[in-house]
């Protein structure tokens, strides 16, 4: 693997990632829905789907994360995680980002 590479998966948009894991189930929509399924099992909240672009997640319910189009920067920085792919026919990524990084990110946004 070369540096940028080595680089690039451990960090996405910036932050430093805890956990990436990818979904291939075969199928229209369904790497998405098991993407999803998964992360609502560790009990995050995802957002709408708004294609291109990354599908939000946050541990607050209360605080569901919307269409990542409207999102400031500011709620973009403070997501757990998101995921990425082609969320029709897969492969999809969950991106789970690292709590620290988290902490880092909104003491500068402050």
């Amino acid at each position: 693997m070369k540096d940028k590479e080595i680089e690039k998966a451990k960090t996405y948009m910036g932050r430093k990632v805890a956990e990436r894991i990818e979904f291939s189930d075969k199928g229209t929509w369904r790497a998405l829905r098991s993407a999803e399924s998964y992360v609502s099992k560790l009990g995050y909240e995802y957002g709408s789907l708004c294609y291109p672009m990354p599908l939000a997640f946050m541990m607050d319910r209360y605080n569901l994360p919307e269409k990542w189009k409207n999102m400031t920067a500011k709620e973009r920085n403070n997501v757990d995680g998101v995921i990425i792919g082609d969320y029709r026919e897969g492969p999809v990524s969950v991106i789970i980002f690292n709590k620290s990084s988290i902490l880092n990110i909104k003491e500068e946004i402050k």
